[in-house]
């Protein structure tokens, strides 16, 4: 019983809000199925965002994006939300942050000085798990898709790990 309710009220909300029944661009391009892969020293890699930008000025607004499984994989979609990717060049960026926040001390007198405030932690750092050439538009890497493309392996390069 608690499912079915569960179940109406899901519809019942995506009825009531827009972002559920979000409508199609009109000018949408065919798409064509495209899963990449990618690997980091021949291991795939999880977790990582790769975005595809095309090279044609005309057609930048259709980008593609989507985050890596755990075998590396990741079935691209147009802005995240339409399967598929427009056939055309691209320029591949590919990102991975790992955030590393700080141990609260085990000394006693450190934790008391933390929750009174005269001593605080020091802030969560931000790392690059993936060369940041990769991450930016001026990305080495180029790929082109057509029609017969479906699965393409990209490599991430050598594992780093950068302070942003």
């Amino acid at each position: 019983m608690q499912k079915q309710f569960l179940w109406i009220f899901l519809i019942g909300s995506c009825a009531l809000f827009p972002a559920c029944s979000r409508k199609t661009p009109a000018d949408l391009p065919e798409l064509v199925p495209l899963t990449v892969t990618v690997t980091q020293e021949g291991q795939p890699l999880q977790g990582a965002n790769v975005m595809l930008v095309p090279t044609e000025e005309a057609d930048q607004k259709w980008n593609a994006l989507g985050e890596t499984n755990e075998s590396g994989s990741v079935a691209l979609s147009t802005h995240g939300l339409y399967p598929g990717v427009k056939p055309g060049k691209f320029k591949v960026m590919l990102y991975k942050v790992e955030t590393v926040t700080p141990k609260i001390p085990d000394d006693p007198a450190a934790q008391e000085a933390i929750e009174r405030g005269t001593m605080s932690l020091p802030a969560p750092q931000a790392y690059d798990l993936i060369d940041p050439q990769f991450g930016k538009p001026s990305t080495p890497l180029e790929i082109e898709v057509s029609e017969t493309t479906s699965e393409l392996t990209l490599d991430a390069g050598k594992p780093v790990k950068i302070l942003k």
